[in-house]
């Protein structure tokens, strides 16, 4: 189940399926195996499901201090959960552009590195790290700017090492990174191709989740150079692509920071929600969507 969460899968039809398997897990009353899985169940509720702070990691499966206080240790003798909750803290406050507290739970994951080490989240914390760092360089001060430069090249050599290992699931998280470092640098046209590259490797290897970041991320560039035809091109297709996904909690989020950009595709998946979509589910699901937004 993690694994599939990691991949981009449909994460309606993912929480199904971690409930079937947590129920499964609880019969054997396997404690600590539950606790790994709630972790990622809360995160796809986060996603799913509209709240005051989805980026806070805590609900029914989650809960703590540490998520409303970054930065606090979670006293667990279960070093997984901990970089997992961490990790997945991070994750969330990318997805919901809240960077500076996403810097403190990459701080925490990145020192609990050896806990994931082979499994997937070995290359998506380096890769979520750098995103979050990159969209806070125009922000910081000159010293802590260096700080955060100097993190991303050593992120980015790790990410060229694991691209030559597993280059389906990682190379465009490598060009994703590197189109925000030439967009950093003002090298624009090596940003845009690196964009492409990203957005298209993603696709092609079935990444919807990262396909969605990456051509938020390409709209949003094309938003900081001015050119407002292609950042509402990218900006409503960044929202199809979560909502294809299912991440109902950042569409919401979307139609908040963008609604002039996105208000028109809105409605036209709204009236056709089997846009990218081939069975009757996804129809009466769009309806459902459609009741809610409303």
């Amino acid at each position: 189940c993690t694994f599939s969460f990691h991949y981009g899968s449909d994460l309606p039809g993912l929480y199904r399926e971690m409930s079937e398997f947590a129920d499964r897990i609880q019969s054997l009353k396997q404690d600590v195996v539950l606790e790994d899985l709630n972790v990622f169940r809360q995160a796809v509720c986060n996603l799913t499901t509209q709240t005051a702070w989805p980026w806070v990691l805590e609900g029914k499966f989650c809960s703590g201090e540490q998520d409303q206080n970054p930065g606090i240790r979670i006293e667990t003798d279960n070093d997984f959960y901990r970089f997992n909750r961490n990790y997945l803290s991070l994750l969330l406050c990318l997805v919901f552009n809240r960077y500076r507290e996403g810097v403190v739970y990459a701080d925490e994951a990145i020192e609990q590195y050896e806990m994931a080490l082979s499994l997937p989240e070995s290359y998506s914390v380096l890769f979520y790290d750098s995103l979050v760092r990159l969209s806070l360089l125009s922000d910081c001060s000159h010293y802590i700017r260096r700080k955060y430069l100097r993190r991303i090249r050593k992120n980015q050599k790790k990410l060229k090492l694991w691209s030559e290992k597993a280059r389906v699931n990682v190379l465009h998280k490598l060009d994703l990174v590197q189109a925000l470092i030439f967009a950093y640098y003002g090298k624009h046209e090596q940003a845009v191709q690196s964009f492409s590259r990203a957005i298209a490797g993603a696709e092609k290897n079935s990444y919807l989740n990262d396909q969605a970041l990456a051509t938020e991320f390409a709209g949003r560039f094309f938003m900081s150079i001015g050119d407002e035809k292609k950042a509402g091109s990218y900006i409503s297709r960044a929202w199809e692509l979560y909502f294809r996904w299912g991440a109902m909690a950042k569409v919401a989020h979307m139609e908040q920071n963008y609604p002039p950009l996105i208000l028109a595709e809105k409605m036209m998946l709204l009236e056709h929600p089997a846009v990218g979509g081939n069975n009757k589910s996804q129809t009466n699901e769009g309806r459902n969507i459609r009741v809610a937004l409303e």
